[in-house]
């Protein structure tokens, strides 16, 4: 690198920054570091901004994601790491598995890098990413050959918050998402910053290559500023979306709720809501439905079919929908989005009390808060999960198997007949496609302990305190199915 730091503080990318950074005074950052040109000219931009401004109090780190999809892979976390120490800048470096499970490698490596940072981000983090005006206009394209509507085609947004869970104070933030990739090279050019190349960007095999290196040049040719136009289209749709969504706020308030289930999208579907709508409000709503979830809707009129179904069902009737890498089902008079199972080694043990989650099937076996604990004392209530309170645990070992391998065993609770797992099911509302996967815990081999749905059982079968056995839960990674841009 040959130039001056004053010349990073002063220029316009920088300033920006420093505009864009305003409203999220003395917030941790995180860099998305791939090592390529725009994300290592950002790491150098903000690096020298926070050190001309230190009324700021930001403190940055860089992530970068080692996807392992390449030979050249380590030689650009090396790459990273050498620009970070120059910088004086802390590095977080991951090394990920792609399960492609259903899904395209974009897609999945994309949901690589949100559990990466679902697992690094502190609460109040800024996620920062330094996606340009060109990638907003490679996005466009191709939700637009998609066949994507109104939300699909505002393509990025500036900001948002991280998830769709309310509590989650976490924030992405892309703030050159209106200058373009040549202004972004003669600027990365001119202060000589070097960064890699990553030879995939040059398949044309892959949409978004076919659309940066044929399509969208060749509309440059009639077209120069095609890529800030449509920058600035995305912004009117995203604005006419926001819009629509606050006058349709009441009637998706009653339609949607949020679902909690591990493996299943994050809200859910009201049919008996969704049926006293005309056609057309409802086909907003089922779209907005799976917009929530990170679905795409499916071409022709499968998902209307499926839907009809769904209405004219008996209550013991159970219709799916399945496409691309998701399968939409109805229980109980609602409907919601199960994710594919990911192929992964399951722990054969648990030990208590737990010190860190527990990564179980496309979720997590956590210790519920203090707060969830205390209130729960005295309760009988089944439909509410519950431990007790009682002095520190013993570390203890059980068992850990999926409920499919314990039939036969028995859930016994404290002065109450031992259950069933199909009594349990039945009372707790746990839909069939959870039932075999569930996380329980076995105890001399006969007797068993679905987490998180019994609040007590004879304690002369517990090995530790049972407030760190009724406690567990199995709930959503944070981020869980991450968003699709």
């Amino acid at each position: 690198m040959n130039s001056s730091s004053d010349n990073l503080f002063e220029n316009e990318l920088a300033q920006l920054l420093i505009k864009k950074l305003e409203p999220f005074h003395q917030r941790p950052l995180y860099l998305a570091l791939s090592g390529g040109m725009d994300s290592m000219l950002m790491l150098y931009t903000l690096s020298h901004v926070l050190n001309h401004a230190p009324e700021l109090k930001h403190r940055l780190t860089a992530i970068h994601i080692n996807h392992g999809l390449s030979e050249n892979a380590d030689t650009w976390q090396q790459q990273c790491q050498q620009a970070c120490d120059v910088l004086a800048v802390p590095l977080i470096a991951r090394r990920v598995v792609i399960d492609i499970n259903g899904r395209g490698l974009e897609a999945a490596a994309r949901q690589s890098r949100y559990d990466v940072f679902d697992s690094v981000l502190p609460n109040k983090a800024v996620l920062l990413m330094a996606h340009h005006a060109s990638d907003q206009a490679e996005t466009f394209m191709l939700r637009l050959l998609r066949g994507s509507g109104l939300a699909g085609l505002g393509a990025m947004p500036e900001r948002r918050i991280l998830t769709h869970d309310a509590k989650d104070e976490r924030v992405l933030l892309r703030p050159w998402l209106t200058l373009t990739r040549d202004v972004l090279a003669i600027r990365a050019r001119a202060e000589g910053i070097t960064w890699v190349d990553d030879e995939s960007n040059q398949d044309q095999r892959f949409d978004r290559n076919w659309v940066r290196h044929r399509i969208l040049p060749s509309i440059k040719e009639r077209h120069p500023s095609i890529e800030t136009r449509l920058t600035t289209t995305t912004e009117r749709l995203q604005s006419d979306y926001r819009l629509l969504q606050q006058l349709l706020e009441p009637f998706i308030e009653a339609v949607i709720s949020s679902c909690k289930w591990p493996l299943t999208g994050a809200y859910a579907l009201s049919l008996t809501e969704l049926q006293r709508h005309p056609y057309a409000l409802q086909e907003h709503l089922v779209r907005h439905w799976l917009l929530l979830n990170e679905c795409d809707m499916p071409e022709g009129d499968k998902v209307w079919h499926w839907l009809q179904q769904c209405f004219n069902a008996a209550d013991d009737k159970m219709p799916e929908c399945a496409y691309g890498e998701v399968t939409l089902r109805r229980y109980r008079q609602h409907v919601y989005v199960v994710f594919a199972i990911a192929k992964e080694q399951l722990p054969e043990h648990i030990r208590l009390p737990l010190v860190e989650p527990v990564a179980w099937l496309g979720g997590v076996i956590v210790l519920e808060d203090d707060n969830a604990k205390s209130s729960a004392v005295n309760s009988s209530s089944l439909d509410h999960p519950q431990g007790m309170e009682f002095k520190a645990a013993v570390p203890s070992e059980y068992s850990l198997l999926p409920a499919g391998q314990c039939r036969g065993m028995k859930v016994r609770i404290n002065g109450r007949p031992s259950r069933t797992l199909k009594n349990i099911w039945q009372e707790q509302g746990i839909p069939p496609w959870l039932r075999e996967h569930w996380p329980s815990l076995v105890i001399d081999s006969d007797t068993i302990i679905p987490i998180g749905l019994v609040n007590s059982c004879s304690l002369d079968l517990l090995k530790c305190e049972p407030i760190e056995l009724l406690s567990l839960k199995w709930q959503p990674c944070a981020i869980g199915r991450c968003l699709t841009q």
